[in-house]
């Protein structure tokens, strides 16, 4: 369960990745029901329970889903490399 607001929601999710970003931490998840990935604020997760509903996804696919996620909502994006 998860908190919007005022309202709270369920969702069907597999994490794969935490992470912090400006002082709060993250949840990077697989919505089943959307099949799209997510970020959950931690802070926002009332509680988790397990669930067989849907068949897991495996790490190896989440890792190519991650990488490819915001050249799919951002056309326009460079690949660019940074040394220092």
């Amino acid at each position: 369960m998860y908190k919007e607001e005022k309202k709270e929601k369920y969702y069907f999710v597999q994490f794969f990745k935490i992470s912090s970003a400006y002082g709060q931490w993250l949840a990077s998840g697989y919505d089943f029901e959307d099949r799209e990935i997510k970020n959950f604020q931690c802070d926002k997760i009332i509680y988790l329970t397990e669930d067989d509903k849907f068949e897991s996804i495996s790490f190896e696919k989440f890792v190519n889903l991650n990488s490819d996620m915001y050249k799919i909502h951002d056309c326009n994006m460079i690949n660019f490399e940074l040394e220092i």
